[in-house]
């Protein structure tokens, strides 16, 4: 089922123009902050700078405690001199918090760890030496952690932020109309260097609009195309250089790498079309007879479902025939459609529950009692037999097989605490029915 059929059928409003819609926004563009952004993000990258070198200070500090504490010198002045040392410088990096936020999904296995060991609770230890000791072996864990998470934030960041800077003289220094191919060409290899690929392209275009026969510029033309999967630009690129007097090995390897590019793109393509184009129309109708009985008209259902079984008849699909044609109220081809599914496939045990609450809902319990029995067999994990079959047992007076049924619903849904009451009562009528008849 095709969306566009979908909204052709059930959406009645005005039809949307979206494309118009969509170069209409485009034109609205906001003005962009990028220099109180670059201004942040350099506020950013110093403060992940300071971050790494309290950690990598405190650190020295926490190895000559650990130092003191292997010789037994935990008691003089220079111990205590460095515990307010590191105390301090605790409390100093602790004042980054706001940068310090930002690395915390970065160590957010470390905060696990620090949770699973309840490192947390060191601080509250009565016992001043023995705390020390702890924190002094939680430092050695968490520190180096943080730095090694403040250097993974800030390397990609001062690259992005060099990236920004550049963009931004670029923009700040345009070209003028009297510019030359050349011009444009180095202006596309600075875009290029920041990765800006579209206006790189932008940006070699016009240097070819001016000198088409620019062989730079056309060799980074066949680049960016390869680059950006533009398979068919690259081709042109290479076969106008090839055209000229001379012709690099550079070239050659470019032409290669584009045409096996492009023929596992094309082989690819065709694998996929003839692996769908067989199937498409019976999965599409299957699908939309489905889609028909959840939006509850079911005799579109019906008809779609009725065309794909004339293309593929399956199981699944005379399942969903029965269901739609009980909801019609044509219990005789449902159970019809049913029979037809079993015969098919006498393993679907959905097939069987459908049958069970048909004949049920008919007062049919000793037939209903057999397919709910029969689909309890195939599907042992469903829930809803188990408890059908316990409430036709009970009826019928098989107090034992009801509990057992019960059993079975209580171990699939161990939340449904109330059935143990109900399960005890049906014992003891059991017992009660056995004395009774003895």
């Amino acid at each position: 089922m095709r969306l566009r059929e979908v909204i052709d059928e059930y959406g009645h409003a005005a039809s949307l123009d979206i494309k118009s819609l969509l170069r209409e926004a485009g034109r609205k563009v906001e003005p962009s902050r990028t220099h109180d952004l670059l201004h942040e993000m350099k506020y950013v990258s110093s403060e992940l700078g300071l971050i790494r070198k309290d950690c990598r200070e405190i650190l020295g500090v926490v190895a000559k405690l650990q130092n003191k504490m292997d010789k037994g010198e935990t008691s003089n002045d220079q111990f205590m001199k460095l515990t307010c040392r590191a105390e301090k410088l605790t409390q100093e990096l602790n004042h980054r918090d706001r940068v310090l936020h930002l690395m915390g999904e970065q160590n957010y296995a470390l905060e696990l760890y620090m949770r699973q060991h309840a490192v947390t609770e060191i601080d509250q230890m009565e016992d001043e030496d023995k705390k020390i000791k702890q924190q002094v072996g939680r430092a050695g864990v968490f520190y180096p952690s943080v730095v090694r998470a403040a250097e993974r934030f800030k390397k990609p960041l001062d690259r992005l932020i060099v990236r920004i800077e550049r963009a931004l003289d670029l923009s700040q220094a345009p070209l003028g109309a009297g510019a030359t191919a050349e011009d444009w060409y180095q202006r596309a290899v600075s875009y290029n260097k920041i990765d800006s690929v579209r206006h790189a392209l932008d940006a070699v275009h016009e240097a070819l609009t001016r000198d088409p026969h620019h062989g730079p510029a056309l060799m980074l033309l066949a680049r960016l195309g390869l680059a950006t999967n533009r398979m068919e630009d690259t081709l042109r690129a290479v076969q106008r250089l090839q055209g000229m007097k001379k012709c690099s090995r550079a070239v050659e390897s470019l032409a290669a790498e584009a045409r096996k590019r492009q023929q596992v793109w094309t082989e690819r393509c065709d694998r996929l079309r003839a692996e769908f184009s067989s199937k498409g129309l019976e999965a599409s109708l299957e699908e939309a007879g489905w889609f028909y009985y959840r939006a509850k008209d079911y005799d579109r259902a019906v008809a779609k479902l009725e065309r794909a079984l004339l293309q593929t008849p399956a199981a699944e699909t005379y399942c969903r025939l029965g269901q739609a044609k009980a909801k019609l109220g044509d219990l005789e081809g449902a159970i019809e459609a049913w029979e037809t599914g079993l015969r098919l496939d006498s393993t679907r045990a959905d097939i069987y529950k459908e049958l069970g609450t048909v004949t049920l809902d008919q007062g049919q319990k000793d037939q209903a009692e057999v397919f709910f029995q029969e689909a309890a067999r195939l599907e042992p994990d469903d829930a809803t037999c188990w408890e059908s079959l316990a409430r036709l047992y009970s009826d019928r007076g098989a107090y034992a097989d009801a509990g057992l049924c019960y059993e079975q619903v209580l171990r699939l849904s161990p939340g449904r605490q109330e059935l143990i009451p109900q399960i005890a009562a049906l014992y003891q009528r059991q017992i009660a029915v056995a004395v009774n008849t003895q």
